[in-house]
């Protein structure tokens, strides 16, 4: 890459006046205009005037924010200086963190529950983790189900960012096959975000071979969701593989299980994807006519 930097007037270059538009909604009295270009949170990227001000007032309190709020605060970190009054006190949060293993488990809690519902963005989940990880707390090393915990969000981060850790991933089995019996919930989401990372690289066999193994487990003791999304990810792998009309299968039953979950908004959540998959699964297998959604759980 070669770059020429350097000083233009205001005829200098026919693409400057892109960068007037830009800098006339974003500085300009039209807030509507603003909002119509989403722009905010997207290309434009600040902390809010909101969450700084609730950073002030924890300072003069000293107290440690919300979960919540933290990770709100963390979509600052790459737009501010490291100096910034949000860059000291995530520097005085860390001192705080290393001493109250609660707290640091609250913390990455918060990570795992935006993973979970898809209410995090990339901007603060990305430095959350890193942050996470250069404050552990002190005095011993972390207790192995929350190291499993913390190399899960981190690698559902990369597999949206569409990066490859596979270093991140064998960790991850490996580690998922001592705390099975342990936690089959926890292993079975780490797993399947290891089956996700396998497919980017289009590493076929070992995402087969991960939903296998995941298959084999008792529902019980992963729970409907994992059970629903690992019915889901062997319908995606046989979709991969140009069977189309088996990954139908596949999906139906992940839509069963997710139709089976008690909170309607958790169940029209999970079942969402998994109906767009359907979806297009029909559409490719020939042996089906003029495609009409007939799948009784179609709910969502």
């Amino acid at each position: 890459m070669d770059l020429q930097i350097h000083i233009v007037g205001k005829g200098g270059h026919e693409l400057l006046g892109y960068a007037d538009l830009v800098a006339h909604t974003w500085g300009g009295k039209n807030a509507k205009r603003l909002r119509r270009t989403r722009w905010q949170g997207h290309c434009l990227l600040q902390p809010t005037d909101e969450d700084l001000s609730r950073l002030a007032l924890w300072l003069d309190n000293e107290q440690s924010p919300p979960p919540e709020d933290w990770l709100a605060l963390m979509a600052g970190v790459d737009v501010l200086p490291v100096e910034s009054f949000l860059g000291r006190y995530l520097q005085r949060l860390g001192h705080a963190v290393r001493k109250d293993l609660n707290l640091w488990k609250s913390l990455l809690a918060e990570v795992q529950r935006q993973l979970t519902l898809k209410t995090y963005s990339l901007q603060g989940l990305v430095p959350a983790l890193g942050w996470l990880r250069i404050n552990p707390p002190a005095g011993s090393p972390l207790p192995p189900l929350l190291e499993l915990k913390l190399r899960s969000a981190n690698l559902a981060s990369l597999n949206h960012q569409g990066a490859v850790n596979s270093t991140e991933a064998l960790a991850l089995l490996e580690q998922g096959e001592e705390l099975l019996d342990e936690s089959a919930t926890d292993v079975a989401s780490a797993w399947l975000r290891v089956l996700v990372s396998a497919t980017n690289r289009f590493d076929f066999a070992q995402g087969q071979s991960i939903a296998d193994r995941l298959a084999a487990l008792p529902v019980q003791s992963v729970g409907l969701v994992n059970a629903g999304k690992i019915q889901s990810s062997l319908g995606q792998l046989l979709a991969f593989r140009g069977q189309p009309a088996q990954a139908v299968e596949r999906f139906d039953e992940a839509l069963g299980l997710f139709a089976r979950l008690s909170d309607p908004d958790e169940r029209r959540r999970e079942s969402a994807q998994t109906g767009v998959y359907r979806h297009i699964a029909l559409q490719d297998d020939p042996s089906v006519g003029d495609f009409q959604p007939s799948c009784p759980n179609d709910r969502f």
